[in-house]
């Protein structure tokens, strides 16, 4: 699987996270198309910090059992180690 974007922590936190609504509003957006078209991944890094911030640093932390419905849904399908399209660089996102 190739992917053309990888998404950082902060996009998943933003839309976890309804304080900012544009922040989230464009959050809920990437990762929506990310699933949908499966052309963005992330790392096992960005899953570690990812689920750290929600689980201990979040204003309202989720359940452990929310934490993995979150994980299973969004983090893990697009958890891999991208094969850049374009030599070796990457867009964020």
């Amino acid at each position: 699987m190739s992917a053309e974007f990888f998404i950082d922590t902060n996009v998943f936190i933003y839309q976890l996270d309804t304080t900012d609504r544009r922040k989230h509003k464009a959050a809920e957006k990437i990762i929506r198309d990310a699933l949908a078209t499966g052309n963005a991944c992330i790392s096992s890094q960005v899953v570690q910090e990812c689920l750290n911030v929600i689980l201990r640093k979040a204003e309202v932390a989720l359940s452990p059992e929310a934490a993995r419905s979150y994980l299973d849904a969004v983090l893990a399908p697009r958890n891999q180690s991208p094969p850049y399209r374009d030599g070796g660089q990457r867009r964020h996102r």
